[in-house]
């Protein structure tokens, strides 16, 4: 019997949020399919692509993207000022965003596996 080891299955490297498999992946640019048919039949999400990647700026994307199927749009930055940059030009569009952050592996493992006070586990 095989037990489950808490692995995403993505190799840590260090320090790298999000492992080298991951990291190249996004480096060479790998695409969601679904773009090619939801932006045709919704070009707003093509242009709130286009507005979170900012090609040819200083706080460019390093990564955008359909996330999945299509229940949001992503964008990583390189640091927190990049991203609140892109939340400034979304919100010229009228589209309202979310900023977050990556964790690294045993924070992001500290917090799903953390019980809430009081309970027994």
């Amino acid at each position: 019997m095989n037990s489950w080891d808490g692995s995403s299955g993505v190799f840590p490297n260090e320090k790298d949020l999000a492992g080298p498999k991951v990291s190249a992946l996004v480096r060479t640019g790998i695409a969601n399919d679904f773009e090619q048919v939801v932006f045709l039949q919704h070009p707003l999400l093509s242009e709130i692509k286009r507005t979170l990647a900012a090609p040819g700026t200083p706080e460019a994307a390093l990564y955008a993207s359909l996330s999945g199927s299509g229940s949001a749009l992503f964008a990583l930055y390189r640091d927190q000022s990049d991203a609140e940059t892109a939340r400034e030009r979304l919100r010229g569009l009228g589209v309202q965003s979310l900023l977050t952050r990556t964790l690294p592996r045993d924070e992001y493992w500290r917090q799903m596996l953390l019980q809430p006070e009081g309970s027994k586990g």
